[in-house]
């Protein structure tokens, strides 16, 4: 009895092949190559996608036209801009409430049609042209500043730089008129007002010198200076008064005649008096009078007049938040001009009830001082009358002269609400299309694309290509590999058994796995079959016989192929006579037997062909023809027709110990392998197992290293020992399987039994 123990590596082969692709799938290995072999298998396709890929995308790249982007940046200031009227509080206020603009609304500004319009006007008929074609202009605030990033994209990289330029310059320059002509309405008007009070001052001056030239006046006591030095003062803060509540007037009714034409939406803008706005009027008069009585006593900076003031400030805050409630009948959209004028009219209402309550409260105070003053003689009286109105009138001029040089130093500076921090320039590059990052993307895509591709085909591929394949479709082992030679002369071992070679070990394989697969019984008789024709295995047949007859056994090649014989050919016999010859009477077996080359080895071809073929082989007499070649030899080989086309492989299957598959790699369906396995087994014939036949041996070969392996061994020995020892090998497994089943009462078939 034969155990493995007893034998060097290798005695097993296909159990050896077994358990290393077990051993591979548990470590991984297998997967790694399977990977590796399909992607050698579908290299051609991977490298047409790959290539496909990146051509579209070097043209695609080359093709498109490139895009250039230039960017500046502009500082929008969100204070006041009212030209530094710091010492003209009311005209100061108004500058600061309606030139505030939040970012959101300069932006908004800078993409409105007067500015873009504005900015292609500067532009040269060049850039404009090239605009044309493409542009694409963004404006994007920096966050957390109150700077804006302007940017164009073009065909054209002056163009775009221009662009970008001539928006800032535009938006500014609109920005210069709009400022300045807020400024020229408030200059216009002081310098009315100024030739007013300079008329006033003129008169009270020349009635004062008639005065004093008619009553030869030089000077007042001391008490009538007092008396007419507080009476001028009241006078001048009610003049200021009036002039501020006429100025505000005049603002006020500006700013409604502006904001009515600001937007086709807004129809009016009305004022709808409300009782506690009249209260609150009331009470601001009230503490002016107070306050004025109480600075005949105490000074400005005093606690009592200090708080005073403090009343009178949160009189005027309530004041004003209870203005902007006066506004009624009036549409609000989302002009943010009309939001701002609307808030600049709210806040000029407010300061103008202000400068009438406090010129009420200096009316009222004035009137006693004077009802003082009627005590005086009336030379007095007049004296201090006209004293008071120049001293009133001169004051009044030199505020208004202040009001209007300042007013004139702002027309003339032009102040905008922006400023240029960086200016495009003309970029020096595209962003568009970036070339490399584009083609390393197609490269990545190219790969993505030609594996999926390959996976696709290796998914819609039902060929057999490895031996999982094969085993999977037939639930056979497989037996060994043989490799595809291209040359048909070179296929058969006919002419080069006695050199070594892989054609020779790969059946030499095939033999020894056969003695190792007659588990129940010994296998005398063996017959090849295949799914489809031209898959191989009439060679397959030819060669197996040939490599069992070197080990010294009698073989029997039969040709049961009655359709499509083939083995007198590849065989160089005649088939003149046959196994249709034996079976029909018309010859005997030592008659239709031929000799062959190889010792051991005799051939029975098909003979002259049978009309009905399947009867032929079902019938008593090709039974016992079949019977009759097991007890003239140790091996018997038949070549039958494929299974799956024709029912001749399933008579011949019924009559045999053992069936091997042969599949054709890469050609054969495995759907095609599974059907011809279920077809031989309902014969309820052993299938012993695959021989993956036309094995591609180049690199891309799954199984290549195998048989250079087996290539190498022969070339490096060289002799005729390694090959002996291997003959030797099996001739020992046969005889001690024959010996068993001797011992056992067995019957003795090809000389050989599966060893236990």
């Amino acid at each position: 009895m034969l155990v493995r123990s007893n034998m060097e590596d290798g005695a097993y082969p296909a159990l050896d092949n077994r358990f290393n692709r077990r051993y591979d799938k548990e470590v991984g290995g297998q997967d790694l190559r399977q990977f590796v072999a399909m992607l050698l298998r579908r290299r051609r396709a991977i490298a047409a996608g790959f290539l496909l890929v990146m051509a579209v995308g070097i043209l695609t790249t080359w093709m498109t036209r490139p895009i250039y982007q230039a960017g500046a940046t502009i500082l929008v200031s969100t204070a006041s801009r009212g030209g530094g009227n710091e010492d003209v509080p009311f005209l100061n206020d108004f500058f600061s409430n309606s030139q505030t603009r939040k970012l959101e609304t300069q932006i908004e500004i800078l993409k409105s049609a007067p500015v873009q319009k504005g900015a292609l006007g500067r532009l040269s008929a060049v850039n404009r042209q090239a605009l044309s074609e493409y542009s694409s202009t963004t404006f994007k605030p920096v966050r957390n500043t109150d700077v804006v990033a302007i940017t164009t994209q073009s065909y054209s990289p002056s163009a775009a730089a221009a662009m970008v330029n001539a928006i800032s310059a535009e938006y500014i320059e609109q920005s210069r008129e709009q400022n300045r002509g807020q400024v020229r309405v408030a200059t216009k008007y002081v310098e009315d007002q100024l030739k007013i009070v300079q008329g006033r001052l003129d008169q009270a001056s020349t009635a004062l010198k008639k005065f004093k030239q008619q009553y030869q006046m030089a000077d007042m006591t001391t008490e009538i200076q007092q008396i007419t030095a507080r009476l001028g003062s009241l006078e001048s803060g009610l003049e200021q008064a009036e002039m501020q509540s006429a100025t505000t007037a005049a603002q006020l009714g500006q700013l409604r005649s502006a904001a009515a034409k600001i937007a086709p939406e807004i129809t009016s803008t009305t004022i709808v008096a409300r009782p506690v706005v009249e209260a609150l009027k009331e009470q601001l008069t009230k503490l002016e009078l107070e306050r004025l009585a109480v600075l005949q006593t105490f000074t400005p900076a005093s606690l009592e007049v200090r708080n005073i003031d403090g009343q009178i400030k949160s009189i005027t805050d309530r004041l004003r938040t209870e203005t902007a409630t006066q506004i009624g009948d009036q549409n609000k959209t989302a002009n943010p001009v009309w939001q701002q004028t609307t808030q600049e009219i709210i806040k000029t209402q407010s300061d103008y009830w202000a400068a009438q309550a406090r010129a009420q409260a200096l009316r009222a105070t004035a009137v006693q001082a004077r009802a003082r003053l009627a005590q005086l003689p009336e030379r007095e009286y007049r004296f201090s009358q006209l004293t008071t109105d120049v001293a009133a009138q001169q004051q009044t001029y030199q505020m208004l002269n202040e009001q209007y040089q300042t007013l004139r130093i702002s027309l003339e500076a032009r102040t905008a609400n922006a400023s240029i921090l960086s200016t495009a320039a003309v970029p020096g590059s595209p962003i568009s299309p970036r070339k490399g990052q584009n083609l390393m993307m197609f490269v990545w895509l190219g790969l993505i694309i030609a594996l999926a591709l390959a996976a696709l085909l290796e998914r819609l591929d039902d060929h057999v290509h490895t031996d999982e394949d094969a085993e999977n479709a037939s639930h056979l082992p497989v037996l060994t590999h043989v490799p595809f030679i291209k040359d048909s002369t070179q296929q058969s071992l006919l002419t080069q058994y006695d050199q070594p070679s892989v054609l020779l070990e790969s059946y030499r394989m095939l033999g020894a796995n056969l003695v190792f697969s007659a588990i129940d019984g010994p296998l005398r008789l063996i017959a090849l079959t295949s799914s489809q024709p031209s898959e191989g295995k009439s060679i397959s047949s030819v060669n197996l016989a040939i490599v069992t007859a070197l080990s010294g056994q009698s073989v029997i090649l039969v040709d049961c192929d009655l359709r499509r014989p083939s083995l007198h050919r590849l065989m160089r016999l005649s088939n003149r006579i046959g196994f249709t010859s034996v079976v029909t009477g018309l010859a005997t077996l030592d008659e239709a037997l031929q000799d062959t080359p190889i010792p051991g080895l005799r051939v029975l071809t098909s003979g002259p062909l049978p009309p009905n073929p399947p009867e032929l082989l079902h019938s008593q007499a090709g039974r016992a023809c079949i019977r009759k070649l097991a007890e003239l030899a140790d091996f018997v080989v038949i070549d039958s027709p494929p299974a799956l086309s024709m029912a001749d492989a399933q008579f011949v299957a019924s009559m045999v110990d053992g069936v091997l598959l042969v599949v054709s790699a890469q050609e054969a369906g495995k759907r095609e392998v599974a059907r011809t396995r279920q077809i031989l087994a309902q014969t309820g014939t052993k299938l012993l197992g695959v021989v993956l036949n036309k094995v591609s041996l180049d690199f891309g070969s799954y199984y290549g290293y195998k048989y250079r392996y087996y290539g190498d061994y022969h070339k490096s020995n060289g002799t005729q020992n390694e090959e002996n020892a291997l003959e030797n090998t099996v001739k020992t497994a046969v005889v001690t399987a024959r010996d068993a089943n001797e011992s056992k009462n067995l019957p003795s078939v090809n000389g050989e039994s599966r060893p236990s």
